[in-house]
């Protein structure tokens, strides 16, 4: 065969996050971002849209149509071990890398191999291979864009808030507590109350010497200054108290809603009819079996 174009949809059942590999961890976005970018839509529009990496679909793409093969493996050779340890690898994720020198004869003759070893793996042939043995690295026949989203979409927010007290939500958990530690707990408890209380007063001083308050209230300087070293003396009392908190912020993350649509595409070239066979088996499996892209 030649070329072959297979055009689909997506749609979310349940909210997707995810994230890529090239997002730094020091990057401080909060909460954590989804890939995005910016179209023109039919009006004129600058809109942004939302996508799903090919790299995420490939890779459970790959594993159905591996699955698919496997199983008709079995039934072939009558075994339920019909693949090698290095052969599941192979299927699965491409292989495994090694260390070492590369043999150059080794790999001549194994590149001289390479449309036997084609012919009888599909999964070779369809999605190629970042460590495949004595061939090392093999180009796929398939290329998996990017699904896009139909419309402009925006995401929306998951796991964002603030942990609570366990013993403000469950006042019985205090039974579990001895009296030292009941007593203990009261004192942090009364320790970060009057930490905050501190803290806001402040804030309430420092908005009266505002320069629109100032002229408000025709305050002079000498008020001013007396409202200025009150706020100070509170911040600097609630610095002086040791607190431990557990509110602690949970930032979230962001999440494709749940019902978005999605365009896709997917290009085969000079695939074999045993290969196209393949991915519509697992193509088949990927829909029927619970599609799951991302976590």
């Amino acid at each position: 065969m030649n070329t072959i174009i297979l055009r689909g949809s997506i749609t979310a059942q349940t909210p997707i996050a995810y994230s890529l590999p090239g997002l730094d961890a020091s990057r401080t976005e909060l909460p954590k971002p989804l890939p995005r970018f910016k179209k023109v839509d039919a009006e004129g529009q600058l809109a942004e849209h939302l996508y799903i990496p090919s790299s995420g679909l490939s890779g459970v793409l790959r594993r159905a149509c591996a699955d698919t093969f496997i199983e008709r493996a079995k039934v072939l050779h009558d075994t339920p071990t019909p693949l090698s340890l290095d052969e599941l690898r192979l299927a699965w994720v491409g292989g495994v890398g090694k260390s070492g020198k590369v043999n150059q004869d080794q790999l001549a003759s194994a590149l001289l191999g390479l449309p036997h070893w084609l012919k009888v793996n599909p999964i070779l042939e369809l999605f190629g291979a970042g460590a495949a043995g004595v061939l090392h690295f093999v180009a796929g026949k398939i290329m998996i864009e990017n699904a896009v989203s139909t419309t402009a979409l925006r995401p929306i927010i998951l796991g964002q808030g603030v942990r609570s007290r366990d013993f403000t939500r469950q006042p019985e958990r205090l039974a579990l507590l001895s009296e030292e530690q009941y007593d203990e707990y009261l004192i942090s408890a009364d320790a970060a109350n009057l930490k905050s209380r501190y803290k806001t007063q402040a804030k309430e001083l420092r908005k009266k010497i505002m320069p629109a308050a100032i002229k408000a209230n025709n305050l002079s300087d000498e008020e001013v200054r007396e409202i200025k070293e009150q706020a100070d003396s509170l911040d600097a009392d609630s610095k002086d108290i040791e607190t431990m908190t557990d509110l602690l912020p949970l930032s979230g993350f962001e999440a494709i809603p749940q019902g978005a649509q999605f365009s896709h595409r997917m290009i085969l070239r000079q695939v074999s009819d045993v290969g196209v066979g393949v991915l519509l088996l697992g193509l088949d499996r990927f829909a029927k079996d619970g599609a799951f892209v991302g976590g």
